[in-house]
């Protein structure tokens, strides 16, 4: 008798609820071919859908004002085979590397600053937010008003124009480590330079990463529009001298050969560089 109402109870009661476990909720993931077939197929829809468009632009349009797809690749093939294409490129990507990384190092001391003293958040903060909206071809003019038409000028511009972007991300990366870290920092009576290099830098591995990321394309972009007013050599001044001819196929031959390059570092250096320094952090296909 206490059997069946042991076991009639446990009916009513019905079988326990499946525990979700970290296995059972994890999304289904795509087999990894499946995925890089997929991606490649996107990125060809996207290049033909472009290449469309642009023919079709170029019916309505005169020649000279929006050159044929055939014309730009003609003209970046000529810039190829003429050897063109490497002196100004080098001069355009040194100035690049060197740029950044003046911006990185200025604007990492700076952002960790602001993020961990708020006297100096409170003194630099407005200077840091009114740095970041001037508009670069106003730096690149005034660097090159100031310093001519030089190395110096080109350097101090870009270095401008991208340190308040890695300074501010910087900066919000502090902010956001956890706060027990930092306190279990101190109950130990860890010195502040140790606290630095053992808690703070580590955890701002993701956003100096992302800053990286970001500001070489940003560097490469404020270092052409620099090349346009104070450089006898680079792409921009490449570009620059394509306006002045009124050759629009040499213009987006550049701005092509620019892209793919931009394209090219990418894939062969920061994206691998980017997933070493974050291989401890797992890749998600799909957010939802």
């Amino acid at each position: 008798m206490e059997a069946d109402k042991v076991s009639v109870s446990e009916e009513e009661l019905g079988a326990p609820a499946p525990v979700m476990t970290a296995l059972t909720a994890a999304p289904m993931m795509k087999p990894p071919h499946e995925s890089r077939w997929g991606s490649a197929l996107i990125h060809i829809l996207a290049i033909v859908v472009v290449l469309a468009a642009w023919y079709v632009i170029t019916l309505f349009t005169p020649k000279y004002i929006f050159p044929t797809p055939q014309a730009v690749w003609e003209e970046m093939w000529q810039i190829l085979s003429s050897g063109d294409l490497w002196p100004q490129l080098s001069a355009t990507l040194q100035r690049t590397v060197y740029s950044l990384i003046g911006a990185m190092v200025i604007g990492t001391a700076l952002g960790i600053v602001m993020g961990i003293n708020n006297y100096w958040e409170s003194f630099t903060r407005n200077w840091v937010y009114m740095a970041l909206s001037m508009p670069g071809i106003v730096w690149a003019m005034l660097c090159v008003l100031w310093f001519g038409i030089n190395e110096i000028a080109l350097f101090i511009a870009v270095v401008f124009i991208i340190f308040p972007y890695v300074a501010v991300n910087v900066f919000e990366g502090v902010k956001g480590i956890d706060r027990e870290l930092l306190d279990m920092g101190r109950s130990f009576k860890v010195e502040r330079g140790a606290m630095i290099r053992k808690i703070v830098l580590p955890s701002l591995t993701p956003y100096l990463v992302g800053a990286v990321r970001q500001n070489f394309a940003n560097s490469w972009k404020m270092v052409t529009i620099a090349e346009l007013f104070g450089a006898s050599m680079g792409i921009g001044f490449m570009i620059r001298t394509g306006f002045e001819f009124f050759d629009s196929a040499m213009m987006l031959a550049w701005v092509a050969w620019f892209a793919l390059v931009i394209v090219a570092i990418e894939y062969a250096i920061i994206g691998p560089f980017r997933k070493y320094m974050l291989r401890w952090r797992p890749e998600i296909d799909e957010v939802i």
